[in-house]
């Protein structure tokens, strides 16, 4: 028998929970653990989408793509979440030495393996765009693939694909060239100097079936059949300042 408890003689599925949280680092660290146990969840709103891993992961990835020869800066890039490359991999190539499992479907095994390919993206970003770069070194190294394979996979591609997104309409509004993108990027990453905008506002990841992790500054959990609020008894008010009140017994 099904061990699920009923709702309204239906099965209770993760779609109908709601769990409330305060803020963002609370949200993620609930999703880390229901993904440790397989119950699939997603969440609202993560944040500033410039603030995230992918961010700085993508901008490393960019800035090798406008300079496919500088050493670093490769290395740099291919060191991230991004690529399915190991430190004892990366560490190899650097020493000229292939590695056994060539990445990708170019069957990437060397250093130079890797500037080829950057080197084409970068021909492909100054006639095209960095859409065209950026699926040039997917393409040849299986980021797609290699991010869905990693733990809170969905929600990285999702990151990244957004950040993509908004890169590239940056780049068409304000007639940006790579170098100028790489500085755009590099704004928007900084909380000083970054641009307001919803639309940078993390993308919710996909929803179906899933248990929604939200912040109450975005939703009362109303419209969800069963709703946690886990963390507001932890919460412990400052009451410093002038501002605290109290009462007398008479």
């Amino acid at each position: 028998d099904d061990p699920r408890p009923l709702l309204k003689g239906q099965r209770v599925e993760p779609g109908d929970i709601a769990i409330l949280v305060c803020k963002h680092k609370e949200a993620n660290l609930l999703h880390r653990q229901l993904s440790q146990r397989n119950i699939p969840a997603v969440r609202q709103s993560a944040g500033n989408i410039f603030d995230s891993d992918e961010a700085s992961d993508l901008q490393l990835l960019l800035q090798a793509i406008v300079e496919p020869n500088r050493q670093a800066g490769l290395r740099a890039a291919l060191a991230t979440d991004l690529f399915a490359l190991s430190d004892e991999e990366l560490r190899k190539m650097l020493l000229g030495l292939p590695i056994h499992e060539p990445i990708g479907k170019e069957g990437l095994h060397q250093f130079q393996d890797y500037v080829v390919r950057f080197e084409t993206a970068r021909k492909l970003w100054l006639r095209g765009s960095v859409i065209r770069a950026f699926r040039e070194i997917s393409r040849a190294c299986g980021i797609r693939r290699h991010l869905l394979s990693l733990e809170d996979g969905e929600r990285r591609l999702t990151n990244l694909l957004q950040l993509l997104e908004l890169i590239h309409q940056a780049a068409m509004e304000n007639r940006l060239g790579p170098e100028g993108v790489i500085q755009w990027l590099a704004r928007q990453r900084a909380k000083d100097t970054r641009d307001e905008n919803d639309a940078f506002e993390s993308r919710l990841e996909s929803d179906a079936l899933a248990v929604r992790i939200l912040t109450v500054f975005k939703s009362k959990g109303l419209e969800f059949p069963i709703v946690f609020v886990p963390t507001l008894g932890l919460r412990v008010p400052d009451i410093r300042g002038e501002h605290c009140l109290y009462h007398e017994k008479s």
